[in-house]
C-alpha cells in the first residue's frame, strides 16, 4: 500500500545508524499509516529499543529521513505518548498515583499552571486503565502491573495521536500482562500504535501490520508471520504456532 507523507504517522526512508562503529539500522524503510496498529518483534540487540528512538527524535540517525505526522520528531511534541522499556523508578519516591499522570500533562503547559482541565484528563486516564481507585496510593506501593498501567495512563493522559511502547510488559505476571493487552485492544483504531515486543503470539493476535527487525526491518501490512522472514531475522529455524490449531509445525534443526 502507497501512504504519502501527509497521510503517514511515520515515515521512515533510507534510515541507517552506526554505534560504536558497527551497524544497528540499515536502509530501514516504513510508511506508516495513521491509526494502524503495528508490531515490532526481533532479537536482543536487534535495534528495536534504539529504532523506537530514533522515531521519537531522541537519536538522530547518521543519514535518512524520518518523519512523524509529515514533519521531524521534534516538532511533533505533544502528539507521541512513550512507555520505554523498563522505566528505572525510585519505589521511596513520594508521589502518588494521580500526581504520576498528572506529569503526563506538563509537556503541553510549558508556561501556566496546571488546571481543571488537567486534573479531568487525569481522572479520564486513570478510569480507563482501571485505577480510580488507586488514584491516592503511592506509586511505589503498586505492584509492577499497576506500575506499568499508571505509566501508560500517564503517556496517555496528553491525548496523544501516537503511542509507543517498548517491551511494556517486561517483568509482570501473566495476568497482569493480560489486562495491559486488553487496554491496548480498546485503543485500537483511535490511535496509531507501535508495540515492540518478544511475544509474537500476543503481537499476531492484537496488531493491524507486523515488522521483523534485525538491524534490516521487514514488514508485512498484515498480522501474518512468515516463516521465512523469521528465519532471516533469527537467523536459524523456528518453530511456528498456528493460533486456534492444535499442531506446531517444526523447522528441522540441523545437528551439531
Amino acid at each position: 500500500m502507497k501512504t504519502s507523507a501527509a497521510e503517514s504517522a511515520v515515515e521512515l526512508d533510507g534510515v541507517h545508524l552506526r554505534l560504536d562503529g558497527k551497524a544497528v539500522l540499515s536502509d530501514i524503510r516504513l510508511a506508516l499509516p495513521r491509526g494502524v496498529f503495528l508490531g515490532i518483534i526481533g532479537p536482543n540487540g536487534g535495534g528495536k529499543s534504539t529504532l523506537a528512538r530514533v522515531m521519537l527524535g531522541l537519536i538522530k540517525p547518521d543519514r535518512g529521513k524520518v518523519a512523524v505526522f509529515g514533519r521531524p520528531p521534534e516538532e511533533a511534541f505533544g502528539r507521541i505518548g512513550y512507555l520505554p522499556q523498563a522505566p528505572e523508578l525510585d519505589r521511596r519516591f513520594p508521589i502518588s498515583v494521580r500526581e504520576a499522570v498528572l506529569l503526563g500533562r506538563l509537556g503541553l503547559r510549558r508556561r501556566g499552571r496546571l488546571g481543571r482541565a488537567d486534573r479531568r484528563a487525569v481522572a479520564e486516564a486513570l478510569a480507563s486503565s482501571g485505577l480510580s481507585d488507586l488514584a491516592d496510593r503511592p506509586f511505589g506501593s503498586l505492584s509492577r502491573g499497576q506500575q506499568q498501567r499508571a505509566l501508560l495512563a500517564r503517556a496517555l493522559v496528553s491525548g496523544p495521536e501516537l503511542l509507543v511502547l517498548d517491551e511494556p510488559t517486561a517483568g509482570i505476571d501473566t495476568p497482569a500482562e493480560a489486562g495491559f493487552y486488553e487496554l491496548l485492544n480498546g485503543l485500537k483504531g483511535r490511535i496509531t500504535i507501535i508495540l515492540i515486543s518478544h511475544d509474537i503470539g500476543v503481537i499476531s493476535s492484537l496488531v493491524d501490520w507486523i515488522a521483523c527487525l534485525n538491524v534490516r526491518l521487514f514488514c508485512h501490512e498484515s498480522p501474518e508471520i512468515l516463516p521465512e522472514d523469521l528465519q532471516r531475522v533469527y537467523g536459524c529455524p523456528v518453530d511456528m504456532i498456528a493460533h486456534g490449531v492444535p499442531h506446531r509445525v517444526v523447522a528441522r534443526h540441523r545437528q551439531r
